[in-house]
This record gives C-alpha cells, structure tokens and sequence, in this order.
C-alpha cells in the first residue's frame, strides 16, 4: 500500500473524507451562478488596491489589506472572505462545515471544509476578480492606538497575489512581484503601521515570541520538514490581523445574542 493511499484510509478512519457529500457539492454549484457580488447592501470598495500576502502555494486566500497613511497615523481597511454569506445555517454546507470544523492540511493531502469551487474560488480574495468581504476600516494613530473603527460589508476588487518572502525582498531592495504603484505605496504604509504596532505591544509588555515556521511536506515515500524564520512582513501582517481579531472580539462581547460567545 502507498503512503498516499495510507493517508486517505488515515482520515477516513477518523471520520473525514476529502470527497465532500454531493448536497454540498450541489450548493456550492449553486452559488457561482448567483454569487451576489452586485448585492446593493455592500459598500463598493473596489476602487482601492487591496492585495493578499500569503505563501506561494496558497489557494484559499481569507484576507487582503489596503493601508494608506493619514495626517494622524494610518488608515486600514483589512479585508476577510465573507464565507458566513455563503455557508449559512439550515444548508448542506453548514451542517458539513460544522461537523468538519476546519480544512485539515496532511502532507500530500488535503480534507476540504468547504467545496473548492468556494475555499478556492468564490469565497477566496483572488486577484483581478470583485469578491464579497468582511472589512475592518481602522483610524490608527501613530503610536499605534486605534482611534476609531466600524466594520462592514463591501466588495472588494484584489489587484495582486503576493507572497511573504516576496514582498520581504522587494523592501530590501529587490524586484517587485507586482507594478502597481497604488499596491507598492500600500505595503510601504503597511511597514509603518506594522511597527507602530509592535511598538505598542511591547509599551503593554506583551510578550513577543520569534517562532519559526516548519512545513511538513511529503517527497515520495518520505516526510520532509522545512525550517525557515518568519520575516518581518509576516510579522507586519500578524500584528494587523491581531488587531483586527481584537476589534471584533470587543464587537462579539458588547453583542447581546445568547448564541454567539464573544
């Protein structure tokens, strides 16, 4: 028996399937033909050049960000895929969803939460496509505190796929993965913020944890671990969505639903 067949008896063995239940699959088909991208509910934000920063090989990108600097600090507007529009309560792919609770990543495999035609497609922030989202619009100040926010849903239009090591290098001198002059002056306001940021952690004595990354692949019949550092993008990008995690678990205690603990 081969390692890749091992694998997918493993999951199946716990219940998991990489197949997911035609009801689903049915769904999903569903919502690409009426995606409600022209929903007049949401705030057209298409006019600024949000961009993902990622790993390369990612497919199933959940956020995008645009930052911008202002007389005070900065402004943010952090964008999430909005996969609670299209997995709502009462479906196939909610009941799935939930029972899965999470993509799971096995080397060489993958166990889907969702129908890639949504993880990869209609739900993921992919360039040069409008795409539904959650947005964080964040007022920072330049010492880092957050001034004022609101958060919404809109409709964002991603103008490049970046990646981490990518835009490191480009900051420290080296070609560019993208031309967009409007996505380059947002990554350069991105640095400022992200270090305001850290700057503000560390006057709470937060606790700073410089952690590797390791990236368990499979070559043939081996297991192979990757080591390697996380650069100071990646640490710019952490700090933006930490803030963001923050505002919304803020938003999530105030609300006064019994069946959504903050």
């Amino acid at each position: 028996m081969t390692l890749p067949r091992v694998l997918r008896e493993l999951v199946r063995s716990l219940g998991l399937d990489p197949a997911l239940p035609d009801a689903c699959e049915a769904e999903a088909a569903a919502l690409v033909v009426d995606p409600g991208i022209d929903d007049p509910g949401l705030v057209d934000l298409t006019g600024l050049a949000f961009c993902t920063i990622d790993e390369p090989h990612s497919l199933d990108l959940d956020q995008a960000l645009h930052v911008e600097p202002t007389v005070h600090g900065w402004r943010l507007h952090y964008a999430i895929a909005d996969a609670a529009w299209f997995v709502r309560p009462g479906t196939a792919l909610f009941d799935e969803a939930l029972r899965r609770g999470a993509t799971c990543y096995i080397p060489g495999l993958v166990v889907p939460m969702l129908p890639r035609s949504l993880s990869e497609g209609l739900v993921s922030l992919n360039p040069d496509v409008d795409r539904r989202a959650l947005v964080f619009d964040v007022d920072i100040h330049r010492d880092g505190s957050v001034r004022a926010h609101r958060l919404l849903r809109g409709r964002i239009h991603s103008r490049a796929k970046l990646s981490y090591d990518g835009v490191q290098a480009w900051l420290d001198g080296g070609g560019s993965e993208t031309d967009d002059p409007d996505v380059l002056a947002s990554l350069r306001a991105l640095v400022g913020l992200g270090q305001a940021r850290l700057a503000e952690a560390r006057s709470r004595n937060v606790l700073v944890v410089r952690r590797a990354e390791v990236d368990v692949r499979l070559d043939g019949l081996r297991f192979v671990a990757l080591d390697g550092a996380r650069n100071d993008v990646e640490r710019y990008n952490e700090q933006v969505s930490l803030l963001c995690n923050i505002l919304g678990a803020q938003r999530l205690a105030r609300s006064a639903s019994s069946e959504v603990q903050g």
